[in-house]
């Protein structure tokens, strides 16, 4: 054998690669087979623009059916203006949607039909392979869309599930980071855009209140740190090598880095660790990241929490949106959530969450 060949095994596992480096699977493999990475400089907005023209200009529509996508395009051209006017193309997937829908109010009964969801997907996949063909982007998008009707409607985990959640998030590659984020955005609502933009000094220990920076609808908010959470944070802390907080710290709050140089985690990194945990609880398809931000808002009307306090925590722009979380209970509830206030966030934290600190 010549003294420079190797006999390699590799015995890694590629997915704990991607985990460790906060690598997209995809564009792993892609790059190990030699294909080019997702591109595009194009913003969402520049392509709901050109679509619009392309659909006035289609012969084969009818009339009606024109009206019908330049009402919706017009709708999701507002979502965009209203906050995320440099997101990018390739940036445009399930999640997103799920923000989008939550602006959306139903023309008939109380929830948005799964025919009519599936029709804005429909609509949105067109546009997609609009701007391959356009070579706006170079790859094909619309498989981030599937049109599955009522599951693709978030949902709000159950109480048992959210502990299988947070017991499975302590077997990961970085169960301390894993376990505090799902525990914070359970604690808080907020969503996944606003999660990465956290910093340490935003985690106010003086007055026990979180800052999240400015929000979809361009809007800066304070939400309560309740104890649960708070001492949840600073355990985090200081397994990470955090151990004196500064209001003044500009370090990111969630990091795979310890002690200096907390850097950001990118929102994949997080879609990923979730989708994962999802996939080991047998769960895939069922919940999302988004879904956090839902259970936090469905237990918190289930425990009597007024709307326009929620409104206000959750940061959206309409009490409107906010009424969607109410229509997500059963209808015998609403009465008896009417009856719960004052607010019993403590004994919500510990029949929902149900779960300690990891232990040494």
């Amino acid at each position: 054998m010549d003294q420079f060949s190797f006999d390699i095994k590799p015995e890694l596992d590629p997915e704990y690669v991607c985990e460790q480096f906060g690598i997209d699977p995809k564009d792993f493999f892609a790059f190990l087979q030699g294909k080019k990475k997702l591109e595009s400089d194009k913003t969402i907005l520049f392509v709901i623009e050109e679509f619009k023209d392309y659909i006035i200009n289609d012969k084969k529509k009818s009339p009606n059916t024109k009206t019908y996508y330049l009402a919706f395009l017009n709708q999701l051209q507002r979502f965009f203006r209203d906050g995320f006017t440099e997101r990018k193309l390739i940036n445009l997937d399930i999640e997103i949607f799920y923000e989008f829908l939550e602006t959306c109010t139903p023309k008939k009964g109380d929830t948005i039909a799964s025919g009519t969801i599936d029709t804005y997907q429909a609509i949105i996949k067109s546009m997609l392979e609009f701007a391959y063909v356009r070579k706006y982007v170079n790859e094909d998008l619309r498989g981030r869309f599937k049109n599955i009707g009522d599951e693709l409607k978030p949902r709000y985990i159950p109480d048992g599930l959210v502990t299988s959640l947070l017991t499975e998030s302590k077997k990961t590659s970085w169960p301390f980071l894993n376990y505090t984020i799902i525990y914070f955005m359970l604690m808080t609502g907020c969503r996944i855009s606003e999660l990465i933009k956290l910093r340490v000094g935003d985690f106010n220990l003086n007055e026990n209140v979180i800052f999240i920076r400015k929000s979809k609808n361009g809007r800066e908010r304070y939400v309560p740190m309740y104890p649960e959470l708070k001492e949840a944070v600073l355990d985090f802390f200081s397994r990470t090598g955090l151990h004196k907080w500064d209001i003044l710290n500009k370090e990111a709050l969630f990091s795979k880095r310890c002690y200096d140089g907390r850097t950001p985690l990118s929102k994949r990194n997080v879609q990923y660790m979730l989708d994962k945990i999802y996939t080991t609880l047998g769960m895939k398809g069922l919940y999302t990241v988004h879904g956090l931000r839902h259970t936090f808002a469905v237990n918190c009307i289930k425990q009597g929490m007024p709307v326009d306090i929620l409104q206000q925590v959750l940061g959206h722009k309409s009490i409107e949106t906010t009424r969607i979380y109410i229509q997500l209970l059963p209808k015998d509830l609403k009465d008896e959530v009417t009856r719960k206030y004052p607010f019993p966030f403590e004994k919500l934290l510990k029949d929902m969450i149900g779960i300690g600190r990891i232990q040494q």
